[in-house]
């Protein structure tokens, strides 16, 4: 059975360097957190919730930054995003489930991941400043439930 190797990794092993590898979203210890927060919803169809702003510029960690939330009803999902692209981080996640989460990022595509969030957003430039991002309950009208989240990174400017 071959094994193979990523472009570093491989690198590293044929060079027989002994090293320990950072990723990049913790290098030089930069990560913290952005936001932690959580909020008991009794909202309807289509409502937002705040998850606060970023700057445009930061890196969004994508398994340190996540949403959690009780049972919020059946057919109910959750988009993430900005107020001009309301779906880019995450599209239409089920949160049916009690006591489950999903990831910021879930809807990212791998190859975008390390990307500032004006990019996720899939805005043309940089708008400089804070982006105000969202989370909106769509599918049906939700039950009363908490949502909690955590967003952490880095911001390179």
């Amino acid at each position: 059975m071959p094994t193979h190797y990523g472009a570093l990794v491989g690198a590293l092993l044929s060079a027989a360097v002994q090293t320990t590898l950072v990723p990049l979203a913790l290098k030089g210890g930069s990560d913290r957190v952005f936001i932690r927060d959580r909020i008991t919803v009794d909202a309807a169809q289509n409502d937002l919730i705040s998850l606060g702003s970023l700057p445009s510029t930061a890196i969004i960690n994508p398994t340190t930054s996540f949403i959690q939330f009780g049972d919020l009803g059946t057919s109910v999902t959750m988009d993430v995003g900005s107020a001009a692209a309301e779906n880019a981080l995450v599209a239409a996640a089920d949160v049916a489930t009690a006591a489950g989460s999903v990831g910021v990022l879930a809807s990212v595509a791998i190859t975008d991941l390390w990307k500032p969030l004006w990019e996720l957003l899939g805005l043309s430039e940089d708008p400089g400043g804070f982006i105000e991002l969202f989370a909106k309950l769509e599918g049906a009208n939700p039950a009363s439930g908490t949502v909690a989240w955590q967003i952490c990174g880095q911001d390179n400017r």
